[in-house]
Protein backbone atom coordinates (compact mmCIF):
# COMPACT_ATOMS: atom_id res chain seq x y z
CA UNK A 1 0.00 0.00 0.00
CA UNK A 2 0.80 3.56 -0.21
CA UNK A 3 2.42 3.96 3.08
CA UNK A 4 3.80 6.76 4.96
CA UNK A 5 4.75 7.38 9.00
CA UNK A 6 3.81 10.61 10.69
CA UNK A 7 5.69 12.28 13.63
CA UNK A 8 4.19 14.45 15.79
CA UNK A 9 6.54 16.57 17.68
CA UNK A 10 6.65 18.82 20.24
CA UNK A 11 8.88 19.41 23.45
CA UNK A 12 6.41 17.90 26.01
CA UNK A 13 4.99 15.10 23.57
CA UNK A 14 5.88 12.55 20.49
CA UNK A 15 3.75 10.56 18.89
CA UNK A 16 4.19 8.31 15.79
CA UNK A 17 1.87 6.86 13.20
CA UNK A 18 1.61 4.56 10.32
CA UNK A 19 -0.85 5.34 7.47
CA UNK A 20 -2.37 4.88 4.20
CA UNK A 21 -4.61 5.72 1.41
CA UNK A 22 -7.33 4.69 3.91
CA UNK A 23 -6.26 5.19 7.64
CA UNK A 24 -3.73 5.94 10.35
CA UNK A 25 -2.77 4.11 13.71
CA UNK A 26 -1.11 4.96 16.26
CA UNK A 27 2.23 3.02 16.81
CA UNK A 28 3.52 2.23 20.54
CA UNK A 29 7.22 2.27 20.68
CA UNK A 30 8.20 1.08 24.00
CA UNK A 31 11.61 3.21 23.99
CA UNK A 32 10.52 6.15 22.39
CA UNK A 33 10.90 9.53 24.46
CA UNK A 34 7.29 11.24 24.85
CA UNK A 35 9.13 14.40 26.01
CA UNK A 36 11.96 16.15 26.49
CA UNK A 37 12.13 15.64 30.21
CA UNK A 38 12.41 11.81 29.20
CA UNK A 39 15.97 12.34 27.96
CA UNK A 40 17.12 15.41 30.10
CA UNK A 41 16.09 14.99 33.25
CA UNK A 42 14.60 17.83 35.78
CA UNK A 43 17.29 17.65 38.17
CA UNK A 44 20.06 18.42 35.55
CA UNK A 45 18.21 21.72 34.16
CA UNK A 46 17.57 22.95 37.38
CA UNK A 47 21.60 22.13 38.65
CA UNK A 48 22.52 24.27 35.85
CA UNK A 49 19.74 27.12 36.05
CA UNK A 50 21.41 27.37 39.78
CA UNK A 51 24.82 27.41 38.43
CA UNK A 52 24.23 30.44 36.07
CA UNK A 53 22.14 32.44 38.58
CA UNK A 54 25.16 32.20 41.35
CA UNK A 55 27.77 32.79 37.74
CA UNK A 56 25.35 36.15 37.35
CA UNK A 57 25.19 37.09 41.19
CA UNK A 58 28.69 36.55 41.71
CA UNK A 59 29.87 38.86 38.44
CA UNK A 60 27.38 41.61 39.22
CA UNK A 61 28.99 41.74 43.00
CA UNK A 62 32.54 42.18 40.75
CA UNK A 63 31.39 44.68 38.37
CA UNK A 64 28.33 47.05 38.27
CA UNK A 65 28.53 47.79 34.81
CA UNK A 66 29.52 43.96 33.51
CA UNK A 67 27.66 42.02 30.80
CA UNK A 68 25.71 39.39 31.64
CA UNK A 69 25.42 36.19 29.34
CA UNK A 70 23.10 34.34 31.79
CA UNK A 71 19.95 34.91 29.60
CA UNK A 72 22.36 33.93 26.33
CA UNK A 73 23.47 30.66 28.14
CA UNK A 74 20.29 29.98 29.44
CA UNK A 75 19.26 29.61 25.19
CA UNK A 76 22.33 28.12 24.57
CA UNK A 77 20.96 25.32 27.00
CA UNK A 78 17.54 25.27 25.81
CA UNK A 79 18.89 23.90 22.82
CA UNK A 80 21.06 21.73 23.41
CA UNK A 81 18.48 20.04 25.36
CA UNK A 82 16.36 20.33 22.57
CA UNK A 83 19.03 18.31 20.01
CA UNK A 84 19.55 15.63 22.90
CA UNK A 85 15.71 15.00 23.00
CA UNK A 86 15.48 14.91 19.03
CA UNK A 87 18.89 12.99 18.64
CA UNK A 88 16.83 10.50 21.31
CA UNK A 89 13.53 10.30 18.95
CA UNK A 90 15.71 9.73 16.20
CA UNK A 91 17.82 7.02 17.12
CA UNK A 92 14.58 5.12 18.74
CA UNK A 93 12.25 5.42 15.38
CA UNK A 94 15.79 4.73 13.49
CA UNK A 95 16.44 1.22 15.57
CA UNK A 96 13.11 0.23 15.54
CA UNK A 97 11.25 0.88 12.70
CA UNK A 98 12.83 3.22 10.16
CA UNK A 99 16.66 1.53 9.25
CA UNK A 100 14.64 -1.17 7.08
CA UNK A 101 12.24 1.61 5.61
CA UNK A 102 12.01 3.83 1.93
CA UNK A 103 8.30 5.61 2.28
CA UNK A 104 7.92 9.24 3.50
CA UNK A 105 8.05 10.20 7.33
CA UNK A 106 5.97 13.24 7.12
CA UNK A 107 7.05 15.60 10.10
CA UNK A 108 4.01 17.68 12.23
CA UNK A 109 5.70 20.61 14.86
CA UNK A 110 7.15 24.22 15.01
CA UNK A 111 9.60 25.56 12.24
CA UNK A 112 12.41 25.17 13.85
CA UNK A 113 11.46 21.85 15.53
CA UNK A 114 11.40 20.18 12.18
CA UNK A 115 14.33 21.64 10.53
CA UNK A 116 16.64 20.94 13.86
CA UNK A 117 15.13 17.43 13.08
CA UNK A 118 15.64 17.09 9.92
CA UNK A 119 19.55 18.12 10.33
CA UNK A 120 20.07 15.23 12.97
CA UNK A 121 17.88 12.53 11.25
CA UNK A 122 19.80 9.34 10.05
CA UNK A 123 16.37 8.48 7.73
CA UNK A 124 16.68 10.00 4.31
CA UNK A 125 13.09 9.50 3.26
CA UNK A 126 12.13 12.51 5.52
CA UNK A 127 9.35 14.31 3.34
CA UNK A 128 9.48 17.60 1.89
CA UNK A 129 5.98 18.30 2.78
CA UNK A 130 5.00 19.15 6.97
CA UNK A 131 2.49 19.55 9.29
CA UNK A 132 3.37 22.84 10.69
CA UNK A 133 2.00 24.17 14.10
CA UNK A 134 1.72 22.60 17.02
CA UNK A 135 -0.06 19.17 17.11
CA UNK A 136 0.35 18.23 20.61
CA UNK A 137 -3.62 17.91 21.22
CA UNK A 138 -4.55 16.91 17.73
CA UNK A 139 -6.81 13.71 17.89
CA UNK A 140 -6.04 11.16 15.21
CA UNK A 141 -8.32 11.42 12.66
CA UNK A 142 -8.16 15.28 12.51
CA UNK A 143 -4.17 14.24 11.88
CA UNK A 144 -4.86 12.40 9.04
CA UNK A 145 -6.79 14.05 6.92
CA UNK A 146 -4.43 17.01 7.09
CA UNK A 147 -2.08 14.30 6.42
CA UNK A 148 -3.32 12.56 3.02
CA UNK A 149 -4.18 16.08 2.08
CA UNK A 150 -0.43 17.11 2.16
CA UNK A 151 0.40 13.90 0.51
CA UNK A 152 -1.96 13.81 -2.40
CA UNK A 153 0.77 14.17 -5.28
CA UNK A 154 2.28 11.25 -3.81
CA UNK A 155 -1.00 8.82 -3.85
CA UNK A 156 -1.57 10.14 -7.07
CA UNK A 157 2.24 9.40 -8.07
CA UNK A 158 2.17 5.66 -6.79
CA UNK A 159 -1.24 4.94 -8.58
CA UNK A 160 -0.18 6.89 -12.09
CA UNK A 161 3.12 3.69 -11.97
CA UNK A 162 0.47 1.20 -11.30
CA UNK A 163 -1.36 2.19 -14.41
CA UNK A 164 1.77 2.47 -16.96
CA UNK A 165 2.36 -1.06 -15.22
CA UNK A 166 -1.26 -1.85 -16.29
CA UNK A 167 -1.54 -0.53 -20.00
CA UNK A 168 2.30 -1.73 -20.55
CA UNK A 169 1.39 -5.39 -20.03
CA UNK A 170 -2.39 -5.42 -21.18
CA UNK A 171 -1.85 -7.61 -24.09
CA UNK A 172 0.09 -10.46 -21.53
CA UNK A 173 -3.43 -11.51 -20.10
CA UNK A 174 -2.18 -9.59 -16.72
CA UNK A 175 -5.05 -7.40 -16.48
CA UNK A 176 -8.99 -8.63 -16.26
CA UNK A 177 -12.43 -5.85 -15.70
CA UNK A 178 -14.65 -8.52 -15.21
CA UNK A 179 -16.03 -8.49 -11.73
CA UNK A 180 -16.50 -12.15 -11.14
CA UNK A 181 -13.11 -12.91 -12.21
CA UNK A 182 -11.64 -9.74 -10.49
CA UNK A 183 -13.42 -10.83 -6.91
CA UNK A 184 -12.17 -14.27 -6.33
CA UNK A 185 -8.66 -13.18 -7.50
CA UNK A 186 -8.51 -10.59 -4.66
CA UNK A 187 -9.75 -13.38 -2.01
CA UNK A 188 -7.05 -15.71 -3.39
CA UNK A 189 -4.26 -13.28 -3.45
CA UNK A 190 -3.67 -13.30 -7.07
CA UNK A 191 -4.18 -9.50 -7.31
CA UNK A 192 -0.62 -7.39 -7.68
CA UNK A 193 -2.59 -4.22 -8.17
CA UNK A 194 -6.41 -3.60 -7.48
CA UNK A 195 -8.35 -0.37 -9.36
CA UNK A 196 -11.72 0.47 -8.33
CA UNK A 197 -13.73 3.67 -9.22
CA UNK A 198 -14.91 5.86 -6.04
CA UNK A 199 -18.33 5.77 -4.89
CA UNK A 200 -19.29 2.29 -6.51
CA UNK A 201 -20.89 -0.72 -5.05
CA UNK A 202 -21.48 -4.19 -7.02
CA UNK A 203 -24.37 -6.08 -4.21
CA UNK A 204 -24.09 -9.77 -4.42
CA UNK A 205 -22.11 -12.77 -2.60
CA UNK A 206 -18.97 -14.89 -2.90
CA UNK A 207 -18.79 -18.17 -2.22
CA UNK A 208 -15.29 -18.96 -0.92
CA UNK A 209 -15.46 -22.58 -0.87
CA UNK A 210 -17.44 -22.75 -4.06
CA UNK A 211 -15.91 -20.11 -5.76
CA UNK A 212 -19.03 -18.88 -6.68
CA UNK A 213 -19.54 -15.00 -7.09
CA UNK A 214 -23.20 -13.72 -7.48
CA UNK A 215 -24.08 -10.24 -8.44
CA UNK A 216 -26.94 -8.76 -8.05
CA UNK A 217 -27.79 -5.80 -10.06
CA UNK A 218 -29.81 -4.23 -7.12
CA UNK A 219 -28.86 -4.63 -2.84
CA UNK A 220 -30.81 -7.82 -1.90
CA UNK A 221 -31.14 -9.62 1.86
CA UNK A 222 -27.72 -10.31 2.95
CA UNK A 223 -26.03 -8.83 -0.13
CA UNK A 224 -22.44 -7.34 0.93
CA UNK A 225 -20.57 -4.81 -1.16
CA UNK A 226 -18.11 -7.04 -3.08
CA UNK A 227 -16.05 -4.26 -3.79
CA UNK A 228 -15.30 -3.77 -0.30
CA UNK A 229 -14.75 -7.24 0.23
CA UNK A 230 -11.92 -7.01 -2.35
CA UNK A 231 -10.55 -4.21 -1.15
CA UNK A 232 -10.09 -5.61 2.67
CA UNK A 233 -8.96 -9.03 0.65
CA UNK A 234 -6.40 -7.21 -1.34
CA UNK A 235 -5.06 -5.05 1.58
CA UNK A 236 -4.70 -8.16 4.02
CA UNK A 237 -2.96 -9.81 1.24
CA UNK A 238 -0.32 -7.26 0.98
CA UNK A 239 -1.27 -5.86 -2.22
CA UNK A 240 -1.97 -2.75 -3.69
CA UNK A 241 -5.50 -0.95 -3.58
CA UNK A 242 -6.23 2.27 -5.71
CA UNK A 243 -9.34 4.32 -5.39
CA UNK A 244 -10.03 6.60 -8.54
CA UNK A 245 -12.19 8.84 -10.48
CA UNK A 246 -14.23 7.06 -12.94
CA UNK A 247 -12.40 9.11 -15.77
CA UNK A 248 -9.10 7.46 -14.52
CA UNK A 249 -10.13 3.91 -14.35
CA UNK A 250 -7.79 1.65 -16.78
CA UNK A 251 -11.38 0.19 -18.53
CA UNK A 252 -14.92 0.55 -18.69
CA UNK A 253 -15.36 -1.43 -15.00
CA UNK A 254 -16.03 -0.22 -12.08
CA UNK A 255 -13.16 -2.55 -10.33
CA UNK A 256 -10.25 -3.73 -12.30
CA UNK A 257 -7.20 -5.81 -11.74
CA UNK A 258 -3.47 -6.15 -12.43
CA UNK A 259 -2.50 -9.85 -11.77
CA UNK A 260 0.52 -11.26 -10.43
CA UNK A 261 -0.09 -13.76 -12.60
CA UNK A 262 -2.84 -15.01 -16.13
CA UNK A 263 -5.70 -16.65 -14.62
Amino acid sequence: RHRFYLLVLSKHACKFYEGDQFEMKKLEIEELPTGIDDVVPFELKEARQTHRRAGTAAGAASSVGASFHGHGSGLADDEEYLLQYLRGVDQTLWTEVLHKEHVPLVLASVDYEIASYKQISNYKHISEVNLTGNFEHEDRQSLYLKVREKLASYFREYSNDALKNYYDNSAKELTTSIPKEVIPAAFFAQVSDLFVEKHQHIWGCFNEQDNIVTIHEKHQVDDECLINKAIIKTIMNGDEVHMLDKEKMPADSVITAFMRYSL
